[in-house]
């Protein structure tokens, strides 16, 4: 569907489009992506301090546990340390 507007005698056209389901998911699935990149190299210089912000935006932002750890570059066991609140106790017995 495309509708036209005449505005200070210019014509200007804008196109509404309907995505079918497959599209969708395939734009979802980019968009996630594109979220794991942005996040990827926001995160690029990690500091122990931000290590626990930065796995429960990750966590928040809906991503596993398996998938933070690869983008914070520590282990799935660590990232659940993390998000149950148990890795400062843990670190700082060591």
């Amino acid at each position: 569907m495309v509708r036209s507007q005449k505005d200070s005698g210019e014509e200007k056209q804008s196109a509404i489009s309907i995505l079918t389901d497959a599209q969708f998911d395939e734009l979802k699935k980019l968009l996630q992506n594109y979220l794991k990149l942005v996040a990827m190299t926001a995160i690029k210089d990690m500091s122990e301090e931000t290590l626990e912000r930065d796995a429960r935006m990750l966590d928040t932002a809906g991503f596993n546990q398996k998938e933070i750890g690869e983008i914070l570059n520590v282990s799935q066991p660590t990232v659940a340390r993390v998000l149950a609140g148990k890795w400062r106790k843990r670190k700082e017995q060591k």
